[in-house]
């Protein structure tokens, strides 16, 4: 057995990973270059530097099987939290599933939800939906705080404004 694998392996040569095999002025097999193709030739493992028209901070970085072996699940386990609405990962040009930073922080929640607290998908939903309503709220009531701010403001400027009117003009003038 030994000398069989020693006789399948010497053809190959070493068993470099494609981007240092392609750093050191190496080829690509086929297998490889397949593998490499959507994301440009970078290891899919490790996150896109930011191009120029990348304006998308949210972008996928990780297709769905180097997302899968980060979190430790299955691919298809990735597929069914997507079916479920519980993570969308953004898609190439070749529909390919690209998983972000958050994305993988979202699964990694469910996974907690899941294996620690013993929820199921439907409770995982539930709560994940209930998250997004408080954060929601949060952020409408912030925006309700700032706009009381404003009005706090602009009441104080036309109070100013009258006071300096009132100094201008009589007292005797009627009020509108």
């Amino acid at each position: 057995m030994q000398r069989f694998n020693q006789r399948h392996t010497a053809h190959r040569g070493p068993l470099i990973p494609p981007r240092l095999s392609h750093e050191k002025g190496g080829t690509l097999s086929p297998a490889q270059r397949k593998g490499a193709q959507g994301n440009s030739g970078t290891d899919p493992g490790t996150p896109s530097s930011p191009q120029p028209d990348d304006t998308d901070v949210r972008g996928g970085v990780y297709v769905i099987s180097v997302a899968a072996r980060i979190l430790s699940v299955h691919p298809q386990t990735l597929r069914k939290y997507e079916r479920l609405g519980l993570v969308t990962p953004t898609r190439s040009i070749g529909m390919l599933r690209l998983y972000s930073a958050e994305d993988v922080v979202r699964v990694r929640l469910i996974k907690y939800m899941v294996d620690s607290l013993g929820m199921n998908l439907a409770g995982v939903v539930f709560a994940l939906a209930l998250v997004n309503r408080i954060m929601d709220l949060r952020k409408r009531i912030q925006a309700m705080s700032q706009a009381e701010a404003l009005n706090q403001i602009v009441v104080q400027e036309l109070e100013e404004m009258l006071r300096e009117l009132g100094s201008i003009f009589p007292d005797n003038l009627p009020r509108v």
